[in-house]
């Protein structure tokens, strides 16, 4: 069959046409493909959480307690924000895996309603991660009462960030933390809480960890090896302290401290090894390596009276500069250099470097082999018990939805005996809650004042010292 040149053209033209509409349509179908998968993601990553009413406490150990819960559904869970008074616990439960949906439960207690209608969980957002962040209410609020505060997480080993603001401490069981080679983790407080993450028996094996600690507060991550790919990074504002503590060994391709204040940062590991060290101070900070380990190259930098001690690792090269009247002790084998303005001091243990090398206002005496080898080894804190701590709260109402004024200080409420309390707290948290009920003790004004001293010193030196 024979077709005209015209009626040949027509029709190429005609399915040129359509391919060309064909191809338009799967290319907006695919977009919007696209586009679907991208908010289902979102939507997946973002978290749902629903509460209960008040009831009666649950808990068989305390009975005289009231209880609400927050259930949280989501793909994932992986970021803590807490921001509420007392003490938390973060433990994995394997019953919440029943339902697919619940990641987490948040159960906290209490013995007043007004602390729990306080409270909100809610979805923090922002990127593809999943988080909570556990949180007061921007409404009036001026209450005392007994609380605690448990979140359960369905998945073992699956949080990478935690933060905490106005808690008293937050303790994250052996089985939370993630702990795989991919895994950035970061933890996170400011104010007087404190953070304890793992324990002797607990092994990391990571990409990088970053701890940071601003105000009196502390951080302590307690393993039994700790290995990072990447960089360790503890960042210490105020006169709070950081410790890492490695049971067996502590492997790292770099750790770094920087600590700006009175705060004091300790590493502490039989086995130490790290291609490099970093410490920087500004003010009289304090940062410790203990007990052994080695390092390729060191620098330190200090700036007013901090003191580093770094004389159980071994590290071929050292530089050290110091601005005021700092003192530092390294052991150093190939090379030491020092910069010194003022009177700071620089020690090296055990035999002399083959290379010392100084600059700056250096006096004869500055640089010198040391007379012993100083070792200040940091004595662990025990975590809290699980038991509600009385608290006074105030939180005033702010413009900004997110950020009303909260002031929380430890209480005693009525009937609890003075020993169950200090139990409950940290050991370096005792001396303050026995001086506040030795305040309220008017007829005991003097005696206290005494005893309290007394407890301020030992609380400065055995928190950090043996």
């Amino acid at each position: 069959m024979r077709y005209h040149s015209s009626q040949y053209h027509t029709r190429n033209s005609n399915k040129l046409v359509h391919d060309h509409f064909a191809i338009v349509a799967m290319k907006r179908t695919s977009t919007v493909l696209a586009l679907f998968q991208m908010l289902l993601l979102v939507q997946m990553a973002s978290a749902d959480v629903t509460s209960t009413d008040i009831a009666t406490s649950t808990d068989p150990a305390s009975p005289e307690l009231l209880e609400k819960t927050w259930t949280v559904s989501a793909a994932s869970l992986d970021k803590l924000e807490i921001h509420v008074a007392g003490n938390v616990f973060v433990d994995h439960d394997t019953s919440l895996q029943s339902d697919a949906q619940v990641v987490a439960k948040v159960v906290m207690r209490a013995s007043s309603s007004k602390l729990l209608d306080a409270v909100d969980v809610t979805d923090i957002g922002g990127d593809s991660d999943t988080g909570v962040r556990l949180h007061y209410k921007n409404q009036q609020v001026h209450v005392e009462g007994l609380v605690m505060t448990q979140v359960l997480l369905s998945k073992p080993k699956s949080l990478l960030a935690v933060s905490a603001t106005n808690t008293q401490n937050v303790v994250l069981g052996d089985n939370v933390v993630l702990g795989d080679k991919t895994a950035r983790l970061h933890f996170s407080t400011h104010g007087k809480g404190h953070i304890f993450v793992g324990s002797t028996t607990a092994s990391f094996d990571v990409r990088s960890v970053g701890v940071v600690v601003s105000g009196d507060g502390g951080i302590q991550f307690q393993s039994a090896s700790l290995k990072v790919a990447e960089d360790v990074v503890l960042s210490l504002v105020g006169a709070g302290h950081v410790a890492v503590l490695a049971e067996d060994k502590f492997v790292a391709n770099k750790v770094e401290s920087a600590v700006a204040g009175t705060g004091k940062v300790f590493v502490q590991t039989p086995g130490l090894q790290a291609d490099t060290l970093v410490t920087e101070i500004v003010e009289n900070g304090e940062v410790s390596y203990a007990t052994e380990g080695t390092c390729n190259s060191e620098m330190i930098r200090l700036a007013g009276e901090g003191s580093v001690n770094a004389a159980s690792i071994v590290c071929k090269n050292a530089d050290v500069s110091i601005l005021g009247i700092g003192e530092v002790v390294v052991q150093a084998t190939e090379r030491l250099s020092a910069t010194l303005l003022l009177t700071g001091s620089v020690r090296y243990v055990n035999t002399r470097p083959k290379s010392i090398q100084s600059s700056g206002l250096v006096l004869e005496s500055s640089i010198k082999q040391a007379q012993a080898n100083p070792i200040a080894k940091y004595s662990p804190l025990t975590p809290p018990n699980r038991a509600a701590t009385a608290v006074f709260l105030t939180v005033e109402a702010a413009n900004n939805d997110d950020s009303p004024y909260i002031h929380v200080r430890p209480a005693v409420a009525t009937g609890m005996r003075l020993q169950n309390l200090s139990a409950s707290l940290p050991e370096s948290m005792s001396a303050l809650v026995l001086f506040e009920v030795a305040i309220g003790a008017m007829a005991f004004v003097a005696v206290s004042v005494f005893k309290f001293q007394q407890r301020r010193i030992r609380n400065k030196y055995q928190t950090l010292l043996p």
